[in-house]
């Protein structure tokens, strides 16, 4: 047999396909359940990554039960979590986390299997992994969330969930602001009301007092003003 440290293609091609007996014999033959392969540039994938990748839950369980190493990273730093809840594979996320997965583990980039799940629409595993404690307030290198990865795929459903976390959570404020939209600018009316209203405050809280008595000149005389032109304006009684 070659080097059990190293997968074979056929073992490999098994596990994607969810070939149980295959992988079990591959097992059985001295294969080791960490064994690690090489595709694209990629180093350090596991049998347990491509099978959770594809959502095959017996091969998943198959693996573990001889010893696989649940929380392994490969090259780019992504996990068997990773791989499912990027792909949308509930029952397989689950068992990884019952078998010990780290739910907050983060690959080379910061990305976490909840930002994996949000920006692929997965709406049932963020649900999971929200239920099972993950961290909400973690961040990529780039400065993503989970909410962001949801908000720029344009997933609505778990854009709502994740805004209902930023009440509850306190999500990252950068998260929650950009996801709210534009902010409203003041009408310049408005923006002139409040800046004669903090005149007239600062006048009233240990300012001078003169703009305020001027404020008050103003005012009266035009009360007057307006008196006395109205009461011209009417018409004298017979």
């Amino acid at each position: 047999m070659a080097d059990p440290r190293v997968c074979s293609d056929a073992v490999v091609a098994a596990a994607e396909r969810g070939e149980e007996e295959a992988v079990l014999e591959w097992l059985d033959g001295g294969g080791r359940a960490d064994a690690t392969y090489e595709r694209r540039g990629v180093s350090g994938l596991t049998l347990l990554m491509f099978a959770a990748r594809n959502g095959h839950e017996r091969v998943v369980e198959l693996l573990l039960r001889h010893g696989a190493k649940v929380n392994l990273q490969h090259s780019v730093g992504c996990t068997a979590l990773m791989a499912a809840a990027q792909q949308g594979h509930e029952r397989v996320v689950e068992l990884l986390i019952r078998r010990g997965a780290e739910i907050n583990k983060q690959d080379s980039n910061g990305g976490t299997a909840l930002m994996f799940a949000a920006g692929q629409g997965h709406e049932r595993v963020l649900e999971l992994l929200l239920r099972h404690g993950t961290e909400t307030n973690l961040q990529s290198s780039n400065g993503g969330t989970a909410l962001l990865n949801a908000t720029y795929s344009n997933h609505p459903a778990v854009c709502g969930a994740c805004c209902g976390l930023a009440q509850t959570r306190r999500l990252p404020l950068t998260a929650r602001r950009r996801f709210s939209g534009p902010r409203r600018r003041a009408t310049p009316s408005a923006s002139r009301s409040c800046r004669r209203r903090r005149r007239l405050q600062t006048a009233g809280q240990g300012g001078t007092a003169l703009p305020r008595a001027r404020q008050w000149q103003r005012w009266t005389h035009r009360c007057s003003t307006s008196e006395s032109s109205s009461a011209a304006s009417r018409p004298v009684p017979s």
